[in-house]
Formats: C-alpha cells, sequence, structure tokens
C-alpha cells in the first residue's frame, strides 16, 4: 500500500520494509540501514497486521532488535518508519466512482503514542468531530483521503485514513 501511495504522490514519512530472512541473516546490516534512511526515534511494525498489534515506538538503536523481533513474530514483511510528531486526525471515504470523505475527526491521548491500550481501553482517548482545524486543512485532509482511496482502488465500503504516523485503509 505504501508504494502504491508513493507512486501516487501521497505524503507519508520515510520508511523502509524489512524482510524477516533479511533481519534474522544480517541485522547489523538491517540496523544500520534503518538508522541511516528512517532513523530514531521510529516505529516498527508487522506488515499485515493492523489495531497497534505487534508495534514498537523505538526511540534509539538499542531498541531496535526487541521491536523488529516483535514484528517478525507476527509478519514476515516488517516496516520501520520515521516517528513523526502531528496531530492524529483522520477521515472516511464512502463510496466507488464518485467517493466522498467524512469531515475529519482529531483522536486525542495522554499517551505517548496511539498504541494498542489507547485505542481499545475505554477513556484513553477522546475523538472530536469535526476536527478543530480550519477550513483549508479540512478540505486538504478530506482531499488527501479520496486520493488514498482512489490510489488503493477502495470501493463501496469505509476506509479510514490517518495522515499522521500511519498511512492505511
Amino acid at each position: 500500500m505504501k508504494a502504491v501511495f508513493q507512486a501516487h504522490g501521497l505524503p507519508m514519512a520515510e520508511y523502509l520494509v524489512v524482510h524477516r530472512h533479511e533481519w534474522r541473516r544480517a541485522p547489523e546490516r538491517v540496523a544500520a540501514r534503518v538508522a541511516e534512511t528512517v532513523g530514531f526515534p521510529c516505529f516498527v511494525k508487522p506488515a499485515n497486521l493492523g489495531s497497534s498489534v505487534g508495534i514498537s515506538k523505538v526511540r534509539d538503536a538499542a531498541a531496535l532488535p526487541a521491536a523488529v523481533n516483535l514484528a517478525a513474530g507476527h509478519d514476515r514483511k516488517i516496516l520501520v518508519e520515521r516517528a513523526v510528531r502531528a496531530r492524529e486526525i483522520e477521515v472516511s471515504v464512502l463510496g466507488n466512482d464518485e467517493p466522498v470523505a467524512s469531515l475529519p475527526g482529531e483522536i486525542t491521548y495522554e499517551s505517548e503514542w496511539y498504541d494498542y491500550s489507547t485505542k481499545y481501553l475505554e477513556g484513553q482517548a477522546k475523538i472530536t468531530v469535526p476536527a478543530p482545524v480550519s477550513p483549508e486543512i479540512t478540505r486538504q485532509i478530506r482531499e488527501l483521503g479520496v486520493a488514498a482511496f482512489r490510489a488503493i482502488d477502495c470501493s463501496g465500503w469505509r476506509a479510514s485514513t490517518s495522515f499522521s504516523r500511519t498511512t492505511g485503509c
């Protein structure tokens, strides 16, 4: 999905794909690539899992091996993404040939990042709809949501697209 988003010119944080076999064969080489390409802090996540399962925030190189091993326990493909300081603002997109994005919503929380507990434990996160952003930012977010929806050829179902730490459908 990230490769498709990139091919469509959609903005996203720098990322690197690491395969489990690469990590097991040459962890030092992979760690060097992560440091050079993405840097720290970063997020390490299984490529094909959702809801923040198997995801770690990595502050420095010393924490990278545990994070990659955790993600590798869930998937053979691992994503390493640059951590960005951003607001969690998302839209839902519904449609087929003429998709429409909802008003943006903002997710706020007290934890360091939007991890599994923050997403699913009562009272850990608050969603504000519409998000308190300017009309121009609202327009841009909605346009990006529709562009992401179209880029991966979604249809007829709800696709939630977040333009902060992760981008997904």
